[in-house]
């Protein structure tokens, strides 16, 4: 990154090859521009340094999955409740999602019974009932599909391979190699006109 920073200074432009790159080498180690390679496992910050990666790649995960959430579920599902999430650390809201994820899930309970239930569900919130109360009323005039035209419930067909155990997974092959169109061998009849193999004594086509 240094490296490419101080061509573009030096030369003004984006371009590349190695007489140039040279170049710029020579002038960053004149200039004493250069950093010290420290080992983690000399240095004693090995520990450290894995922690630091593990955070990394969850943070990323987490930043993910929230996109994934807010760009792709939410607008196709319940596009008004995106507006009661005040931060990405909200995690009652994500809570009420995962209990409640449609307006049709929120709307088969009477609005009493919906507080009731998500009242342990939000936490701790200042005002809470008019929070909810505001939240039933926001699903009670959504834009989302109704229940007519797209189901809530996932429909699996078959055991899924991730939740099955290793000895039903052994138990279930044999019937799926038995049902694989790999394992169907054809027969095709002989050609009348055809002459026998000389070494197997079936019929040539």
């Amino acid at each position: 990154m240094a490296l490419a920073r101080t061509r573009e200074a030096l030369h003004n432009g984006w371009d590349k090859n190695d007489p140039k790159d040279a170049q710029v080498i020579l002038h960053m180690l004149r200039i004493d521009a250069t950093q010290r390679y420290h080992d983690p496992l000399v240095a004693g910050i090995n520990d450290i340094q894995e922690l630091s990666k593990t955070h990394e790649a969850i943070s990323r995960a987490k930043t993910e999955i929230l996109h994934r959430i807010l760009t792709h579920y939410v607008p196709l599902y319940f596009p008004e409740i995106e507006r009661f999430r005040q931060n990405s650390r909200n995690d009652w809201f994500f809570a009420l999602l995962d209990r409640f994820r449609t307006p049709a899930s929120v709307l088969a309970l009477g609005k009493d019974a919906f507080i009731a239930a998500a009242w342990d569900v939000v936490g701790r919130k200042v005002s809470k009932a008019r929070l909810l109360g505001d939240i039933y009323e926001t699903a009670r005039s959504s834009i989302a599909p109704s229940p007519r035209h797209s189901s809530n419930r996932t429909r699996r067909i078959g055991p899924s391979p991730f939740c099955m155990s290793s000895r039903e997974r052994a138990r279930l092959a044999p019937a799926e190699r038995s049902r694989s169109p790999r394992n169907v061998v054809t027969r095709l009849p002989a050609r009348r006109d055809a002459r026998p193999n000389p070494l197997t004594g079936t019929a040539l086509g």
